[in-house]
Formats: C-alpha cells, sequence, structure tokens
C-alpha cells in the first residue's frame, strides 16, 4: 500500500511523503510546494502529487475518474451495459 497516495497525506503540510517498502515516512521539503498554489495546476478532479523535493508534480486523477490528471473526466457506466 502507498500511503503517500491516500487522499490526505499522513504527512505535515511542510513535509514530503515518502513511500517505502510497507511504511513511508516524511521529510522536510526544501522546495516549494507546487501543490499549494491552484492544486499545481491539476484539475478539480485531481490530487496534485509533489513527492520529490526538486522534481516537478503531478497530477492523478481521483478515483472515479479518469485522464492525465490535468483533465479528468467522470467514469460512467450504462445501466443498459449490465447483464
Amino acid at each position: 500500500m502507498d500511503e503517500c497516495a491516500l487522499e490526505k497525506s499522513p504527512c505535515k503540510n511542510t513535509e514530503v511523503c515518502v513511500n517505502t517498502a510497507g511504511s513511508f515516512s516524511c521529510k522536510a521539503d526544501p522546495s516549494p510546494n507546487e501543490c499549494a498554489k491552484g492544486n499545481g495546476g491539476c484539475s478539480k478532479d485531481a490530487k496534485c502529487l509533489d513527492k520529490i523535493p526538486g522534481e516537478k508534480a503531478t497530477c492523478e486523477c481521483k478515483a472515479g475518474f479518469y485522464g492525465d490528471g490535468k483533465k479528468c473526466t467522470a467514469c460512467t457506466v450504462s445501466r443498459s451495459a449490465w447483464p
């Protein structure tokens, strides 16, 4: 399980969550948090992930949505498609 991918990070706002095997660690974030302003340019239906200090943040669509994170579309299934 990636604890860092949870909706709410287990770390403080000033820390970066680093996923490890079976756990995680919180490290001080020396770089500006790209996600703090305007969700990092991600869709309102996405999570901004600024996990690695010094690297560009990435966007990931939330559960129930698909796309590249900058644009997320709701997943829909037609009831007529059900058996």
